[in-house]
């Protein structure tokens, strides 16, 4: 029998791998501004509303380390394959986006001086605390990812097109920003930044002379999602949204399963199947993100049936349905748990309560 933390460690451990890489770029000219990735591991995955005003503790594994606990101030919209606070991506109501991104090699502070929380939990409490790039890298600095699965990096951009990247090397964290007066390009796949930036310089367009790789490893899939961000210029008459997907599409192979735009100054997430022509949207303004309301849930890896018999909306989460949700995404991973194992992890949400009104 496997402990909690060891069934984690060994379910995700496929996504320290180039197969299972996702790229990200993000684009803004005219006032205009995406964040477009390459989703490349898992068919499945659910979005799911977030309420804000409600009080968190994190779902760390280690007795011995304090748990991060918070208030989120803001709603969000996320996307996971593993359920309630523990997504991948996802924007809030001020325009916040959150991607992570596998980075073999990364080491987080192994001395528990501050409170902690999993790799995934990350990305919601960024969202939950922080409007601005500013707060979110604030807020980053008062907790300390402990890591269940996921050796990973992130990218963070704001409604006001502002983005930094987020990394943990050698036990401590570093984040790369425009402002740091360094070459800074928005965007992330599966290699280190720094050691991305380096090599991208030696390309066309970018001080060098080589052309553009066409491969798909991790630095390839940088240097051409770099190319993208200087391929929308202010003279521009495209639609950012149709430019980011087409440019998606060049990041296509076969380990790809979502591609997805977010528009963090017009509250919009758009995706759809790689495969597919046509995209589908979601309005962060349609949404009760207040604590008296419903946080919801729209199953998109059954959106093609969903569509099909004209059911395709969101509907209330419920724990129940958190177990589906974990349950549906062990089928794209080697996970064996016991019972209680996979209830402790699928039930953590309800200790999560309203924030008291004085």
């Amino acid at each position: 029998m496997c402990t909690l933390r060891y069934c984690l460690l060994i379910s995700l451990l496929f996504l320290n791998n180039d197969l299972f890489g996702c790229t990200g770029f993000f684009v803004g000219a005219q006032g205009q501004s995406v964040l477009a990735k390459s989703h490349d591991w898992g068919q499945g995955g659910v979005l799911m509303s977030n309420r804000r005003g409600v009080v968190k503790t994190a779902m760390n594994l280690e007795p011995s380390s304090e748990r991060a606990s918070w208030s989120s101030e803001y709603g969000s919209l996320t996307y996971t394959l593993l359920g309630k606070d523990l997504p991948v991506a996802g924007i809030n109501e001020e325009g916040l986006t959150v991607e992570m991104f596998v980075l073999r090699g990364s080491q987080y502070p192994d001395s528990y001086n501050k409170p902690t929380l999993n790799e995934f939990q990350w990305v919601q409490y960024i969202l939950d605390t922080s409007a601005t790039l500013d707060e979110a890298i604030l807020n980053s600095k008062n907790v300390i990812i402990d890591k269940v699965a996921a050796s990973a990096h992130f990218m963070v951009c704001s409604a006001s097109s502002e983005c930094a990247v987020f990394e943990y090397t050698r036990g401590k964290q570093r984040i790369y920003t425009q402002r740091d007066g360094d070459f800074f390009i928005p965007v992330l796949s599966n290699s280190a930044y720094e050691p991305s930036i380096s090599n991208l310089l030696q390309y066309e367009g970018f001080g060098g002379s080589a052309p553009i790789p066409i491969g798909h490893s991790s630095v390839d899939r940088f240097v051409k999602a770099a190319t993208y961000t200087m391929g929308f210029g202010s003279a521009s008459t495209r639609n950012i949204v149709d430019y980011a997907f087409d440019q998606l599409a060049d990041l296509t192979w076969a380990e790809t399963s979502w591609h997805f735009v977010f528009q963090p100054s017009r509250l919009l997430l758009w995706f759809r199947r790689p495969e597919a022509r046509d995209y589908s949207m979601v309005n962060l303004r349609e949404f009760d993100f207040s604590c008296e309301g419903h946080n919801l849930v729209l199953d998109i890896g059954q959106m093609d049936e969903l569509q099909a018999s004209n059911n395709w909306q969101f509907t209330e989460f419920s724990l129940s349905k958190n177990r589906e949700i974990l349950g549906s995404g062990l089928q794209y991973i080697d996970w064996q748990m016991t019972d209680a194992e996979f209830d402790h992890i699928a039930s953590h949400s309800s200790n999560n309560a309203c924030k008291p009104v004085h």
